[in-house]
């Protein structure tokens, strides 16, 4: 390329070579440019850095690594993205400024800073040219241009000066008598110098071309500029053409008298260089100059008999030159366009061919650049009418981050191809119009779009996820304004399930309405649709379910929770909730209900179970099936029957339950669920098998299982509860021992339910014997003291019942008067001297009770005393 020709030829020039005896540089040297012709910058960064660290390193060695590393910067620079690329660039300064700072009045350090000082120009020339690229598209005014070329501007003028100090050393140093020092371990005789001084010329020369175009083309500036590089690359150009500057200083001479409009000048220098004395590079290089005087100047008939010749080039066509001749094709177009002759087609096709090589090249740059002239093109031109330069200009206008632009010119192209009957052409740009909508957080228009496309191109391929995404945007509406847009939002969702039952994200659909009706409190129609989920989610494909590729198509973004995996999680949670809500609740024909869901939850676990859906997902639907079978409908047997279709025997199951799950919760669930079928179905053996199994496990987790055990007991039918609680007492033989280990608020709650558990096994002695000491150690703990109370006061022995009395009467006297539990303990005093016989005491306390407190603690409580009360009365004698 033309912009690398010049900065690649210094050490060639110079005769800059590693020492003798400095191999290591010298393999340093080829190890470099091998990463950096294969476009590994980062390594050959890296590389540069480690080179650098070497000790022993002269002054020489240290300029040409880091003439090198400058280099590698600069073209990473090319190829970079714009964060990325602004790094290159400083680094670049800071390698400059480090070395002149520790090699200050050193020859190393003037090839070093004139390296740096190229970077700046080729910086100045990628910010103009950037510029140049947004003006081109745009109308732009004076003060818009001075404030896009700013940027360039500012750098071009730091890197002219920068080359005006250096030339003045340089200078100095051709006038010094003594040209080095001793400790100058690069040193430079006259004719190096005088290299130099050419090199500093020339890009002197190429910072004023690059300066001149940052001002409006016949300005003043402009004009100014151009001539001070036209008079430094005079004298260059003249250099013999073997010579490393002689090629790259005439073709810029060539080019600043085309940008001064010297036709005849700039003719000569092209036209004064023979082919054959040139490289294939360098040939392609003259090519491309050619043809940008042909059509500057229009000189027709000169520019396609270029143009042919290019077309006929033996090697691939270098990305400078495919430009140019995408500039000719496109002038020659947008002529034949205006006079309305048919060539203007044979002219496209060439467009689209050049296009084309430009992406093959692998520049994003040189592609980037091409794109946009012919998007610049299409939309000057009146008379253009094709779809395929149309798709240039919305392309473009998305780049920019037009988006409106980007839009309409994706809505005239759609429009353009329905009416030529272009179904997918048409489809894939209303596609691209809706998702950038979307990705602008257009969502209200995105919605329509999408919702339009879905509508408009039913047999299309991605029609459903047309109709989803729609549903995606509405959704986003919803968050911002529930009120107008929930019921519209059901309505879609419904809407979106009759059309597309079977489509490709009907299931995300199912699960975002089963969301929707939890969120409303329709917990039973919840249920139902995160089952629906469940049943019609598609085989795993090991990938995310949905995406796209189509420019703008900001789907990813959106459905970053559509992974199945995450799907089928939050259903269970889902479900999870909304099961929760059903047990808690005061229906009482949830049974039945249960029933069918845990029938549904084990059909679905048991339905493709040979597919790569993970299992662990079907042993949570197993799970949850049997436990539905055991808590709510008390069907012990159909939760074996469960049990067992997955596990028929234990052996069975230790052998898969490995291969399923490493998961410690998961195992232990599962053993404590054998347990809990085995207890309730009154199978002593095979209940010690479970809770042996059990007890190797951490108390923890064993105590974890226990406590959810001892809540559901306290729903369930005494017999069953105390069966189960026996066999939940056995598996915890350690927690008096692991009692002592835990912290105080732990000990409170777990040993309170410990106590619970034991009443519940019927080991009342054991019950009574663990809240004495629980009351001894906590004295000052309400509920503790009124729940050993309470337990003494349900005893047969009458000495434990007056120990309770005794009791109630402290708690009521510690207890601020008013509170729920000073009033449970009013209730309770008079209970038991209503049970010990003394009934008339009762009467008189609860009658002053209510006098005092007429509400009695409200409901359930009130009714609770005023009944006692009257059973006092009844049993009360008349006078004492």
């Amino acid at each position: 390329m033309k912009r690398l020709l010049a900065f690649l030829v210094i050490l060639l020039e110079l005769g800059l070579v590693p020492l003798e005896g400095t191999a290591d540089v010298t393999e340093d040297l080829r190890f470099i440019q091998s990463l950096r012709s294969r476009r590994l910058f980062r390594l050959a960064e890296y590389q540069c850095e480690l080179a650098l660290q070497r000790p022993g390193l002269s002054t020489g060695d240290k300029a040409v690594l880091t003439v090198q590393f400058l280099e590698t910067l600069n073209e990473h620079a090319l190829y970079a993205e714009v964060g990325r690329r602004t790094a290159c660039w400083q680094r670049a300064q800071e390698l400059t400024s480090s070395f002149e700072k520790d090699h200050e009045e050193t020859d190393g350090s003037l090839v070093v800073r004139l390296s740096g000082v190229k970077v700046l120009v080729e910086q100045g020339k990628i910010l103009r040219e950037e510029a140049e690229l947004t003006l081109l598209a745009t109308r732009s005014s004076s003060s818009l241009w001075d404030e896009m070329m700013k940027p360039s501007r500012t750098v071009l003028r730091k890197a002219g000066e920068q080359l005006k100090a250096l030339r003045d050393e340089i200078a100095r140093s051709l006038r010094r008598a003594q040209k080095v020092t001793e400790t100058d371990g690069l040193p430079l005789g006259e004719q190096q110098l005088l290299s130099l001084e050419k090199q500093a010329q020339f890009w002197t020369a190429l910072a004023a071309c690059e300066l001149a175009r940052t001002y409006p083309a016949g300005s003043e500036d402009y004009l100014a500029m151009l001539n001070d590089a036209a008079s430094n690359l005079r004298g260059l150009s003249e250099l013999p053409l073997d010579h490393p500057l002689g090629f790259p200083a005439r073709l810029y001479y060539a080019d600043v008298n085309r940008l001064l409009g010297q036709k005849e000048a700039a003719w000569k220098i092209l036209a004064g260089l023979d082919d054959e004395q040139l490289s294939k590079d360098r040939q392609q290089e003259l090519l491309a100059g050619r043809l940008q005087w042909a059509t500057t100047f229009e000189e027709e008939q000169l520019a396609k008999t270029l143009f042919e010749r290019a077309m006929t080039v033996e090697v691939s066509l270098s990305p400078p030159l495919a430009f140019a001749m995408l500039e000719t094709a496109t002038w020659f177009w947008k002529k034949a366009g205006e006079k309305g002759d048919k060539s203007s087609e044979e002219w496209e096709v060439q467009i689209k061919k050049l296009v084309e090589v430009l992406r093959q090249s692998g520049s994003t740059y040189w592609t980037h650049r091409g794109e946009l002239l012919v998007a610049h093109a299409a939309s000057a031109s009146a008379s253009a009418n094709s779809t395929t330069l149309d798709l240039y200009v919305a392309e473009n206008a998305y780049r920019a981050g037009r988006w409106q632009e980007a839009i309409e010119a994706y809505d005239r192209v759609a429009q353009t191809a329905k009416k030529a009957g272009q179904e997918d052409v048409a489809f894939q740009c209303s596609w691209a119009a809706a998702a950038i909508a979307q990705q602008q957080s257009l969502h209200q228009e995105a919605w329509q779009r999408f919702n339009t496309l879905a509508q408009e191109f039913p047999h299309q391929a991605k029609a459903s996820q047309a109709a989803f995404l729609a549903l995606v945007n509405l959704g986003q509406l919803v968050a911002k304004d529930e009120k107008a847009y929930l019921a519209l939002y059901e309505r879609e969702l419904r809407a979106y399930l009759d059309r597309f039952p079977r489509g490709k994200e009907a299931y995300l659909v199912r699960f975002r309405l089963a969301q929707l009706l939890e969120y409303q409190s329709r917990i039973q129609e919840a249920v139902g649709m995160y089952l629906d989920t469940l049943e019609q989610l598609p085989a795993d494909q090991g990938g995310e379910t949905s995406g796209s590729s189509q420019q703008g198509d900001s789907t990813s973004d959106l459905l970053q929770e559509t992974k199945r995996e995450e799907v089928l999680e939050k259903v269970f949670l889902g479900l999870d909730r909304c099961l929760s809500v059903l047990c808690a609740g005061t229906r009482q024909d949830f049974s039945a209900e249960a029933r069918q869901v845990a029938q549904r939850l084990h059909a679905w676990s048991i339905v493709g179970n040979g597919d790569r859906t993970d299992q662990r997902y079907r042993l949570m639907a197993e799970e949850r099936a049997i436990r539905l079978m055991l808590w709510e409908c008390g069907d012990p047997v159909f939760a074996e029957k469960i049990l067992l279709t997955r596990f028929p025997d234990p052996d069975h199951f230790w052998k898969e339950f490995r291969t399923l799950s490493n998961d410690v919760s998961s195992t232990s669930g599962w053993i404590t669920l054998w347990l809990e079928v085995m207890a309730q179905l009154g199978r002593e053996r095979e209940a010690q098998y479970w809770c042996e199994q059990l007890r190797h496990l951490e108390f923890d987790v064993r105590w974890e299982w226990a406590s959810g055990v001892t809540e559901k007991l306290s729903q369930a039918k005494p017999n069953r509860a105390q069966a189960i609680a026996r066999w939940v007492v056995a598996a915890v033989p350690d927690f008096v021992q692991q009692y002592a280990t835990h912290p105080q608020d732990w000990k409170v709650q777990a040993g309170l339910k410990y106590a619970r558990l034991l009443v519940m096994a019927n080991l009342h002695e054991d019950s009574l014997g663990w809240m004495r000491r629980l009351a001894q150690e906590f004295p000052e703990h309400g509920e503790i003291q009124e729940n050993l109370a309470l337990l003494l006061a349900y005893s047969d022995d009458v000495l434990l019942r007056n120990e309770s009395l005794q009791k109630f009467q402290e708690i009521a006297r510690r207890t601020p008067e008013g509170s729920p539990r000073w009033f449970r303990a009013k209730y309770m005093t008079a209970w038991l001297l209503h049970n010990l016989g003394r009934t008339r005491d009762a009467w008189e306390m609860l009658s002053l009770l209510e006098t005092l407190h007429p509400d009695l603690g409200g409901e359930p409580l009130r009714g609770k005393i005023l009944s006692l009360k009257d059973e006092c009365q009844r049993h009360s004698p008349q006078d004492r």
